[in-house]
């Protein structure tokens, strides 16, 4: 006696071994086969539009990126003088002696000066440094003794300008032992 494999059966909802079916249920369940048209892929005009929608939104989005970007810039140098500017505040109270942050035209030089006059611009970067000289100078000049290097700021990025509004910045800025500023 041949015994028949395990199938599922058309009307008994269970799997049992005596099912007379000579296919599975599952064999009902075949996928549906449209006999209309079949698709050979896109039209030329489907093809046109789609471009032409990709086309208006490249050019809507990018002049958008672009300020995206640029505010993206502003922002970063501008947090990044802020933070030196904590840091100076902060190093002054914590050595307990001036600390001067500068422009400099070389702050990635070997040894970087500040930058007085016309000599160098705020975007050609900064260098912070503790003024242990005994007469306060506000100079970084490694042969000063005292003077102490703590940080320095390379050029800002982007074609970016660093101006205040109607004066001309600083030379330096000077913190006091007392975390005060000097201007």
């Amino acid at each position: 006696m041949k015994v028949a494999s395990p199938l599922v059966c058309y009307k008994l909802p269970f799997i049992h071994s005596d099912c007379r079916q000579k296919r599975p249920f599952v064999g009902f369940n075949k996928p549906v086969i449209s006999k209309g048209r079949k698709s050979l892929g896109f039209t030329l005009i489907e093809l046109m539009i789609t471009f032409v929608v990709v086309a208006v939104l490249i050019g809507v989005a990018v002049p958008g990126f672009r300020t995206f970007i640029q505010n993206g810039r502003i922002t970063t140098n501008s947090n990044d003088l802020l933070g030196e500017l904590a840091t100076a505040r902060s190093e002054a109270i914590k050595r307990n002696n001036t600390v001067v942050i500068c422009r400099s035209a070389n702050p990635t030089a070997a040894t970087p000066t500040c930058a007085g006059g016309a000599a160098g611009t705020w975007e050609t970067g900064w260098i912070l440094f503790e003024d242990g000289a005994a007469a306060k100078n506000n100079t970084f000049s490694p042969g000063d003794v005292g003077d102490v290097l703590i940080r320095i700021h390379e050029p800002l990025t982007g074609n970016l300008t660093l101006r205040s509004n109607g004066a001309s910045l600083a030379d330096f800025i000077a913190f006091t032992r007392e975390g005060l500023t000097t201007l």
